[in-house]
């Protein structure tokens, strides 16, 4: 990790790697649902879903 000292790019301590592991995944969820507004009951069927992220917009 290289730190500043006096304008002076130094490294300081040990390289270390980063590994991706799911051993611990908290990332994002969907969910799609159907809401009754008459009576209970029914069901829906999603043949599609996409997600576009903002900024990557087609």
């Amino acid at each position: 990790m290289p730190a500043d000292i006096e304008g002076k790019r130094v490294a300081v301590g040990t390289p270390h790697r980063f590994a991706f592991t799911l051993d611990h995944f908290t990332g994002a969820r969907f969910g799609l649902f159907m809401y009754s507004t008459e009576q209970t009951g029914g069901r829906a069927s999603f043949m599609d879903f996409v997600y576009e992220a903002p900024g990557q917009l087609t």
